[in-house]
Formats: structure tokens, C-alpha cells, sequence
């Protein structure tokens, strides 16, 4: 077994960031208007939600900076 690369949480980290920034906007915009985002929003929530799992994959520590991430994303998927 080889040992795991130092970067493969931080990756982990940021699609898991990414990912669920999608899925709570997705699923917020679902409950509240009764219709998914189609089109362009769609595509526009693909892209932040890429882009905050970009910020998320750089290597900190803590759980505030994660936190503050989450928190950004979903303000921005306002």
C-alpha cells in the first residue's frame, strides 16, 4: 500500500464543500418556490459552487475558515 498524498484531504475537503453548496442551494430555491433552477442559474450554480470548493481545497486548519467558506457560498448562491 503506498501512503496517501498530503493533498488528498484538502481535495476531498473541497469537492465535499463544493458539492453540498450545490445540493443546499438546489434544495433551498426547491422548498421556497417550488421549482429547481434551470438554465443559466443552473449552470451560474455550478460554477460558484466549483469555485468555493477551489477556495475549500486549499490546505488550513480549523473548522472557522471552512465554516466562513460554506457560509460565503451559500450567501453567494443568493
Amino acid at each position: 500500500m503506498t501512503a496517501a498524498s498530503p493533498r488528498r484531504p484538502a481535495l476531498l475537503r473541497g469537492g465535499a464543500v463544493g458539492a453540498l453548496t450545490a445540493a443546499l442551494a438546489l434544495a433551498a430555491h426547491g422548498t421556497a418556490s417550488g421549482m429547481f433552477p434551470a438554465g443559466a442559474a443552473t449552470a451560474q450554480l455550478l460554477v460558484l459552487a466549483g469555485a468555493v470548493g477551489a477556495v475549500a481545497s486549499t490546505p488550513r486548519r480549523g473548522v472557522w475558515p471552512l465554516l466562513t467558506e460554506l457560509a460565503a457560498g451559500q450567501e453567494l448562491g443568493h
